[in-house]
């Protein structure tokens, strides 16, 4: 069923039925129709063929058969080239209007949001255990549902962070409280910016149910949009930034969440009670900016890309295969596409990589910032070796990074069919746990309160998954 089509479906029996199409007010499509990709493709016939290894004993072959091999192998390099450039052109280079922009209609606030977008196993369909077991129970949306009505958010508008050669956007994102029975005396409720990833915005479900995690810990949430994408202003270029200017689409939010500078948060904080949290490319940007800002106390990550160059070539891998090349010849066509990919970006004023952790990070201070990773064994968009990579790295670097709990957590579980940046679904009461001991200890907000925390949050779950979730949470 197209999303498009939905009726917006109200909070129980509080707002009248909403006959809206989904995303009918979002910002006007201006991505694939305006590509030239004409021109695109045609740079493939610069594309040279030199880096491709030539077979053990090549030159004992006869004249013919070597001429056979060589002729075959550019044109089925060429071939595999223009079958996959649309792909290139669709997952590395452009914004997606419609997964950018899905969710985004005016008609959706906080109140009716949670009971309108898609959760795993349910797509379009009411909350039923028959859709969302074994991975989660359907009590737990109704949870964050409820949540946002007794406290709502609104939607604010910043600036992302001025740089000389990076065009200045207006953002914006959701300002979610916290539960206020949660903030210790006498103090305000510090902040957490989270960061969403590739093709999605504030407005997906991992995202809306971290923030209501991290609310029930007693921490306001900004949930910033990139630019180009959902309610944030749209750049000159319009292309997925990448390392480029989505650092400072980061540090933009976090500015805003720690200066305060209208009064629309209840005051400004010190640096070092706003912190940032990402999934999947909102982890890599916000690794990237925690090595930009020296005074960014904290970050959670989950699902951290490392390089775009790394995860470009895993999911053209896939994306081969699920076509039909066979997986001995997709290492052909990798380095020339990827280097196609770059160049056109760069032609148009973006580098993927200009900042990566692998090149930010290290420029932090010697301060043994607290950093906590969460990677899924099983993610088919982030692989391993993303995770293996970071690890490696944090691990050559004490005296600026600490791991907390013993290092990075490895998750090994699916929820219908999704490995990627979904363990705080599937794995709910622990995930809870360890982020309320995380955040609440780098806020200094005392962590005892985490284990009632928890068992209040499960408490209303089923009841076999509320006692193992609140036991795995609690006994660490």
């Amino acid at each position: 069923q197209d999303p498009s089509r939905l009726e917006l479906r109200p909070p129980r029996s509080t707002v009248p039925s909403l006959p809206l199409l989904m995303g009918q007010d979002a910002k006007p499509s201006v991505g694939f129709q305006s590509l030239d990709v004409e021109a695109f493709e045609s740079e493939m016939k610069d594309v040279k063929l030199s880096s491709v290894s030539r077979p053990r004993g090549f030159s004992k072959f006869p004249a013919c058969v070597c001429f056979v091999i060589v002729a075959g192998s550019v044109v089925g390099v060429s071939l595999l080239l223009k079958r996959t450039v649309s792909f290139a052109i669709r997952y590395m280079i452009f914004v997606n209007d419609k997964m950018a922009n899905r969710y985004c209609s005016s008609a959706l606030t906080t109140d009716n949001l949670t009971q309108n977008i898609r959760w795993p196993g349910c797509g379009d369909e009411p909350w039923d255990d028959s859709c969302t077991q074994p991975c989660y129970s359907k009590e737990l949306p109704m949870q964050v549902a409820d949540f946002n009505l007794k406290h709502p958010g609104r939607l604010l508008s910043y600036t992302s962070r001025p740089h000389a050669d990076v065009e200045t956007i207006t953002l914006k994102g959701w300002y979610l409280p916290a539960q206020l029975d949660r903030i210790p005396e006498g103090r305000k409720a510090p902040r957490v910016v989270i960061q969403h990833g590739f093709l999605e915005n504030s407005n997906y479900w991992r995202y809306v149910l971290l923030a209501y995690m991290l609310r029930l810990c007693g921490i306001d949430v900004i949930a910033n949009n990139f630019r180009d994408h959902c309610y944030s202003g749209n750049s000159s270029v319009r292309l997925c930034e990448w390392g480029n200017a989505y650092p400072y689409d980061v540090l933009g939010a976090w500015d805003f969440a720690r200066t305060d500078p209208h009064g629309e948060l209840g005051g400004a904080l010190e640096d070092l009670h706003v912190g940032v949290a990402g999934f999947s490319k909102g982890a890599f940007t916000a690794l990237n900016a925690m090595g930009l800002e020296a005074r960014i106390p904290a970050a959670w990550v989950d699902g951290s890309i490392f390089t775009p160059e790394n995860v470009f070539v895993h999911n053209t891998r896939r994306e081969l295969i699920r076509i039909g090349v066979p997986e001995s010849l997709t290492p052909v066509v990798f380095k020339p596409l990827w280097s196609l990919v770059d160049r056109t970006a760069l032609k148009h004023g973006v580098n993927f990589s200009r900042h990566t952790p692998q090149t930010m990070l290290p420029r932090g201070p010697d301060t043994r910032r607290p950093l906590y990773v969460v990677h899924n064994r099983k993610d088919h968009l982030c692989p391993e070796t993303e995770h293996q990579r970071l690890r490696d790295l944090l691990g050559t670097m004490p005296e600026k990074y600490q791991l907390q709990e013993g290092g990075p957590w490895i998750v090994d579980q699916e929820c219908h069919g999704d490995a990627h940046c979904s363990a705080h679904l599937s794995k709910f009461g622990e995930y809870l746990g360890r982020l309320c001991r995380f955040w609440r200890k780098v806020f200094d907000m005392g962590i005892l309160e985490c284990e009632s925390i928890v068992e209040e949050a499960v408490r209303r779950l089923p009841a076999t998954a509320a006692l193992e979730e609140a036991a795995s949470a609690v006994d660490m």
